[in-house]
C-alpha cells in the first residue's frame, strides 16, 4: 500500500517502465494540468542525498494540479539491473525517452523535465521535452566523471582504502562513494555534452539553476 502524502489532496502510485521504478504523484481530486513533470534525479550517492527533496518537490507540484513522475535510474533504488550490469549504459540513456513518450501517449500536451546534476545531462541528451529546468548540471559528462573521481578520492581519504578481500572492479568501471559505474555507463556519460544536446533538440524554454557550495 502506498503511504499517504504529507500534503493534503495529493496521491502517489508506483509502476515500472521498462524495468525502471517510477513514483507518480498527482492531485487526489480536481483537474490535472495538461503539462506533466518528469523529475530526473542525479546518479550515485547524489541520488540518495536528493531523494527526500525531490519527493517534497513532487508533492508541491502535484498539490498545484500537476502530474509528476520521479524515477530510480536502472541499477539504483528499486529499479531493475545489478549496479555493475553492462546494460546500465544503454538502459540509462534510453529510459528518459521512453518515459516522455509514455506521458505523451496518455494525452499530456507538454512534458517538462527537471534534471539534477547528471540527470540534467541525460534529460538534455534524450531530448523531446517542451521545457527543461537544469539544476547544477555539469557542462559535459567528462566533467561529471572527473568530479566523481575527486569524490572517490575524498571518500577513500576519509574512510580508508577498500579491503584487500574486495573483488576488483571490472575493466573500465569506476566507483564513487560506494556506487559502481559499469564501463558501459562510464563510456555513455563521457560522450555527453550539454550545449550540443540542447542545440540538437532545443526545448522552447530552458531554466539553468546553479549548484550551491563547492
Amino acid at each position: 500500500m502506498t503511504p499517504p502524502s504529507p500534503i493534503a489532496g495529493v496521491a502517489r502510485s508506483r509502476s515500472w517502465v521498462r524495468g525502471c521504478f517510477v513514483v507518480e504523484t498527482r492531485p487526489e481530486a480536481g483537474p490535472v494540468d495538461r503539462a506533466a513533470v518528469l523529475l530526473l534525479p542525479p546518479l550515485g550517492y547524489e541520488e540518495t542525498a536528493s531523494y527526500r527533496p525531490l519527493r517534497v518537490l513532487a508533492d508541491h507540484l502535484a498539490a498545484a494540479g500537476r502530474l509528476v513522475q520521479r524515477l530510480d535510474w536502472p541499477g539504483l533504488g528499486d529499479s531493475a539491473l545489478d549496479p555493475g550490469d553492462p546494460a546500465r549504459g544503454p538502459d540509462t540513456l534510453s529510459i528518459v525517452g521512453a518515459l516522455v513518450e509514455a506521458l505523451r501517449a496518455r494525452g499530456f500536451e507538454r512534458v517538462v523535465g527537471v534534471g539534477v546534476r547528471a540527470g540534467g545531462l541525460l534529460a538534455a541528451a534524450a531530448g523531446g521535452f517542451d521545457a527543461l529546468a537544469l539544476w547544477g548540471v555539469p557542462p559535459t559528462g567528462r566533467r561529471y566523471l572527473r568530479e566523481e573521481r575527486a569524490f572517490q578520492r575524498l571518500s577513500a581519504k576519509a574512510f580508508g582504502p577498500a579491503p584487500e578481500s574486495a573483488p576488483p572492479l571490472p575493466d573500465g568501471a569506476r566507483e564513487a562513494g560506494g556506487f559502481v559505474y559499469p564501463a558501459s555507463l562510464v563510456e555513455a556519460l563521457g560522450a555527453l555534452d550539454l550545449a550540443a544536446a540542447l542545440a540538437a533538440s532545443p526545448p522552447a524554454q530552458v531554466l539553468f539553476l546553479p549548484r550551491e557550495g563547492t
